[in-house]
């Protein structure tokens, strides 16, 4: 068996204490491209994730990292922020304090540009949910957040529209056991390329890792230090360790603790909170932290310490106590209900290998599903186990739950809070009523995704050994369903079944000798060749060939019993020589 291209990567990370070793910034580039452009098993992006972890990234492969994710960004087009300001930790003890900076700056005229992603660790209080009950909803996209810069001169930018595949590896942590190299990756992003980026880490052992890979990267001026929390907030009771990139020169540095406290462990974290101290409330500590966490931004942008600090001391002394912002009231939006989110998620044509890997990764996250008769048991297999299973296929004639009621159970699962999978067979949008699902969902104000699957005709038509076009055969394919709302369809079979044309015929496997002899009437030859494949993609796939006059008879006679999809054209003569499956 030939190697997977991926493989070497893994190679170097895991081949023993004498053989391994780091990636240089090219591979590490050329690896992360791979992972984000889906060519990297699921198996391989775990191992390669995990041998990271356990060597220790080095900052030349979180550069090559950064490097290939920023390449596939969307261009920008506004003018550059000020600062750069990832928010990817939440905060478990404390409020996230450093937000009123960010703030603060905003209302002093930098621009402050934020990304990160809530909900990676539950119990958090992350920035997306709290800028958003603070009256300052999260960005859709680039363009979006941009906007925002130029009227309010502060963005946050969730890291799912930046780039979902690096999302997807952020959100691994539940799967894997740990963090990953990935978060490092997120942070050092700069997504819309700021002039300078405040980065903080978790564990001292990281703040030179995060500076190597700036300097490697040639960003201009990135600082970072150890947040509280993780976050882009000073501890003030700490000294501040700054490992520092700027304009291509390495320098470390410490700043004095601010206040003589004893570290405290408060409660779970409160937007109020924010909203009392900014309103006036005293907290000797929380405002230490937001005024440290301001002449670090301050002096990341070129202020001399002692004047940082200084600066950083008026700005917070100045604040309009009554507004965040000119036109935004400091005042929280009361925490909102619980709210989940459905995905509609197409599951192919057969077994779980013919899944998408985004479908793999939402069904292994589902925490309610409702799913059709045409899903396999392999792909039900990957539920977690202890997801609620709803059954609710159709057959012919028979409806498990009407599709009102579907609905219904889609926006009351998400309501409650849950993760809700509805998984259909195929393709959601082909033939398998998902619009009017999501219809439903967009109706009550359910967020959604969706995520295609392959459709019968395709997978069915590759498993048979029928390719739907063909240069010498058929230019076109058409899909059409022979049942609509009131049963069988009258449709136009000569206009669909001419020459140079291949017709997939779903939900047909009741209706083909009606089919076949509504089309002969109307004129079109009956011997046109025609296939009927039933459980296509699938272990006991049988195929069925003839001619439109003789299928009916033939289907019948090999007792099929669906689902099926039947092929119509001159590609079907190709299966003799191309059948490479049952």
């Amino acid at each position: 068996m030939t190697p997977h291209p991926f493989s070497p990567f893994v190679r170097l990370l895991g081949h023993g204490k004498s053989l391994s070793r780091s990636l240089s910034a090219e591979e590490a580039e050329q690896a992360m491209a791979m992972i984000l452009d889906g060519e990297a098993q699921p198996e391989q992006v775990g191992a390669f994730l995990m041998l990271l972890r356990m060597k220790e990234e080095t900052g030349a492969e979180i550069a090559g990292f950064v490097r290939a994710a920023r390449a596939r960004l969307p261009a920008r087009s506004g003018p550059r922020p000020d600062l750069d300001w990832p928010a990817y930790a939440g905060k478990a003890r404390r409020p996230p304090w450093h937000l009123l900076a960010a703030l603060r700056l905003a209302g002093a005229g930098y621009r402050v540009a934020l990304h990160g992603l809530d909900g990676v660790t539950p119990g958090r209080l992350y920035a997306g949910e709290t800028l958003a009950r603070l009256g300052l909803p999260p960005a859709r996209d680039f363009a979006e957040a941009e906007a925002q810069l130029a009227a309010r001169r502060i963005a946050y930018l969730p890291l799912d529209r930046l780039s979902a595949p690096l999302a997807r590896l952020l959100r691994l942590k539940p799967v894997l056991g740990l963090r990953s190299a990935v978060n490092t990756v997120a942070r050092g992003l700069n997504p819309l390329g700021a002039r300078a980026s405040l980065q903080a880490a978790f564990h001292p052992a990281y703040v030179a890792i995060h500076r190597d890979a700036a300097l490697a990267l040639g960003d201009a001026r990135a600082w970072s230090f150890r947040g509280d929390g993780g976050e882009n907030e000073r501890r003030p009771e700490k000294p501040a360790e700054i490992a520092a990139a700027e304009n291509g020169i390495a320098r470390d540095f410490t700043l004095p603790p601010l206040v003589d406290l004893a570290p405290q462990r408060e409660g779970p974290p409160e937007v109020e909170a924010l909203v009392e101290v900014w309103r006036g409330r005293e907290d000797a500590r929380a405002e230490a932290a937001i005024v440290g966490t301001l002449a670090l931004a301050l002096g990341l942008m070129g202020a001399a310490p002692q004047e940082a600090l200084a600066e950083a001391r008026a700005l917070w002394a100045a604040r309009d106590r009554e507004h965040f912002l000119n036109g935004l009231p400091a005042r929280a939006a009361p925490a909102p209900a619980a709210m989940g989110e459905v995905y509609l998620v197409g599951a192919g044509p057969g077994e779980a290998d013919l899944l998408t890997l985004r479908a793999k990764a939402l069904i292994e996250r589902a925490e309610v599903v409702l799913y059709d008769r045409l899903v396999d048991g392999s792909i039900l297999a990957l539920l977690p186990a202890e997801a609620e299973r709803v059954y609710v296929g159709k057959q012919a004639n028979h409806h498990a739950v009407p599709q009102e009621e579907i609905g219904r159970l889609l926006i009351a699962h998400a309501k409650r809070g849950k993760r809700v999978l509805r998984l259909k067979g195929g393709d959601p949008f082909l033939f398998g009523r998902g619009g009017e699902e999501i219809e439903a969902l967009a109706g009550e104000g359910v967020p959604f995704q969706v995520c295609p699957g392959v459709t019968a005709a395709l997978g069915c038509a590759a498993y048979a050994g029928i390719p739907l076009t063909h240069r010498d055969h058929a230019q076109t394919c058409i899909f059409v369903t022979a049942q609509g709302r009131a049963g069988r369809l009258d449709h136009d079979w000569p206009a669909l079944m001419k020459p140079g044309q291949t017709v997939a015929i779903y939900m047909g496997l009741r209706e083909i000798a009606a089919v076949a002899a509504d089309a002969i009437a109307k004129g079109v030859d009956p011997a046109t060749p025609a296939a009927i494949i039933d459980n296509g993609a699938r272990a006991g796939q049988q195929v069925v060939t003839g001619t439109l006059a003789t299928l009916a008879e033939k289907a019948a006679a090999a007792s099929l019993r669906g689902p099926t999809i039947i092929l119509v054209g001159s590609v079907v003569t190709l299966r003799d020589k191309l059948a490479w499956r049952g």
